[in-house]
């Protein structure tokens, strides 16, 4: 019988240590400059998450170090991307908020310093129709989990964004106040909205049910809705399907901010506060103009 052949052991030397400091790992810059967005308040945390996001999809594609990128390869993946969605818009924020923090420093030339961020088309914001609001609401009633109806109520009641909904805590309710604080929001901005009659009684709901939880789930997430975003907008689906409506949690929103724009009794800052936006530049997508309401305004000149 013959012997197995032995198996010769060979020692290898020890690879080269990276760089010191922390120029030499493409993710180590990522990452510092992940860190000086939070710390420095310019980009909230869903915002960094997308920037994040964006700028490895574009590194994937690319297969180069961040640092050897050149404009003419930025723009030729850019060109490639559809220019009717956000796709193409976020990929250059992204990639300008990168090299203009990594230019800073003198680690990199700043490929899209030249490329401008295309302005965003709006057309004329969806809203649901009164009656339509009651029907979906309605719906979610019926459905299982019993926390969807007063979640999708508040939402409407207050505008809030999705993410911003999920991430509210019982005690960021303030029930003998009527208000609710959303700390986290777009832009890094924390903001407080007054409840009314029906956003009242949904927070009221929701905090009865803070520990309810279906027979299949073990443990909640300690938020007041005790679910995330996948979850509400699945309950969105759900109800939709049942009042025969396409809804989406930020059609919630829009409806919201359709109802205060239309309201003559709200001014554009209390409209602008309630929304968390920055400014009343989108103030026209939600008002409309309508022939009948500019004839009425310019009759008593």
């Amino acid at each position: 019988m013959r012997e197995a052949p032995r198996t010769t052991l060979v020692a290898l030397a020890p690879a080269d240590p990276l760089p010191e400091g922390q120029d030499g790992d493409p993710f180590v810059l990522i990452r510092r400059w992940q860190d000086f967005l939070e710390v420095s308040g310019r980009a909230g945390p869903n915002t960094r998450r997308q920037y994040r996001r964006y700028l490895l999809s574009f590194l994937a594609d690319v297969l180069k170090d961040p640092r050897e990128i050149t404009e003419d390869e930025v723009v030729a993946y850019l060109a490639g991307l559809d220019g009717r969605g956000e796709m193409r818009g976020m990929t250059i924020r992204a990639l300008r908020s990168f090299y203009a923090w990594a230019e800073e420093r003198g680690l990199v030339a700043n490929p899209v310093r030249r490329i401008k961020v295309p302005p965003r088309k709006y057309g004329p914001a969806p809203a649901l129709s009164p009656a339509e609001l009651e029907r979906f609401l309605a719906a979610a009633g019926r459905l299982p989990d019993p926390r969807a109806r007063p979640a999708l109520e508040l939402m409407y009641a207050t505008g809030a964004r999705v993410s911003s909904l999920c991430a509210v805590m019982p005690q960021d309710v303030d029930l003998e106040r009527g208000r609710i604080a959303f700390r986290v929001a777009k832009h890094g901005q924390p903001y407080a909205v007054p409840l009314g009659p029906r956003g009242l009684r949904a927070a009221r709901e929701l905090l009865e049910l803070r520990d309810w939880r279906p027979r299949n789930v073990r443990e909640r997430r300690p938020t007041l809705l005790g679910v995330g975003p996948f979850v509400v907008w699945r309950w969105c689906k759900a109800a939709g399907g049942l009042a025969g409506l396409e809804v989406h949690p930020h059609l919630l929103r829009h409806t919201f901010a359709t109802r205060l724009a239309e309201d003559p009794r709200v001014d554009v800052r209390t409209w602008v506060e309630l929304m968390n936006h920055r400014d009343a530049s989108l103030l026209r997508r939600y008002a409309a103009a309508s022939e009948e309401r500019m004839r009425k305004a310019v009759e008593g000149l």
